[in-house]
């Protein structure tokens, strides 16, 4: 119990810290793209400040949900209600975070607080997300105005400007819609399981889709994955061939064999 509740925390926090890259990766990429050496340099020092901030976002979260989102009475008094009659087994050996704002009929603070607390870190890390967006977006494209380049510079510019828009949507939907329609819902006492469902399928969907904008839009990219397929298959295709090749002439020789 005790391993699945720091495990529990280690949840928590690891979403919390993964809000903050959301945010840290669009700063970074603005602060290379106006070429600010000192900030995204390799010195150790700037390497290991970069890391504790979403570190210490995650760990902020973390205390967010075990300071105001932790058990109690109401809330397993709940689960036994609801949960656990759909879904047998123990209360002892469930572990959870959550808000449960009216647990007496009357609304409970300190949920609120913690929801409080957790919304205005996503907005921080939306908002962040956002403007270094922008701003990067009209870098680059003040910076194909202004020069005169090949077509083909041009042409990787404006699919680095569509690839930094995908980019800053996915997370939106997958991350923070989902988290603030489930932050919405609790608070208005609309209780789905379905809804947390979805949000644990785009948490874990996230990791796989985040590179995918990269890879097919960026036409270098995309070509050298698509290369990659076209020889697997033609080797597939290859095997597949000997394959028929070697059953054609057992065959053969079998025929042969009868004959004689």
């Amino acid at each position: 119990m005790e391993f699945l509740f720091i495990l529990n925390v280690i949840f928590c926090g690891s979403f919390g810290l993964s809000m903050a890259i959301f945010g840290i990766h669009f700063v970074f990429r603005y602060l290379v793209i106006k070429n600010n050496k000192r900030l995204t340099s390799s010195s150790p020092i700037v390497v290991i400040v970069w890391l504790l901030i979403p570190i210490g976002f995650g760990i902020i979260w973390a205390m967010i949900c075990l300071t105001t989102l932790f058990h109690t009475p109401e809330k397993d008094e709940f689960l036994r209600k609801t949960y656990l009659k759909r879904y047998p087994g123990k209360l002892e050996d469930l572990t959870y975070f959550g808000p449960y704002f009216y647990p007496n009929g009357s609304l409970d603070w300190k949920p609120c607080l913690g929801i409080a607390g957790c919304s205005l870190l996503m907005s921080v890390s939306s908002l962040t997300m956002i403007f270094c967006g922008i701003k990067c977006y009209n870098r680059i494209n003040n910076l194909v105005r202004s020069t005169s380049q090949s077509s083909h510079h041009r042409s990787l510019h404006s699919q680095f400007l569509t690839a930094l828009i995908v980019e800053t949507l996915v997370p939106v939907f997958l991350m923070h819609i989902p988290a603030a329609v489930a932050y919405i819902a609790s608070f208005l006492n609309i209780s789905s399981e379905i809804a947390g469902n979805i949000i644990t399928m785009t948490i874990a969907l996230y990791p796989a889709v985040d590179p995918l904008p990269t890879i097919f839009i960026i036409s270098s990219y995309r070509n050298a994955v698509l290369r990659f397929i076209a020889n697997r298959l033609k080797q597939f295709s290859c095997v597949q061939k000997a394959l028929e090749s070697m059953t054609k002439t057992v065959a053969s020789e079998a025929n042969e064999t009868g004959v004689l």
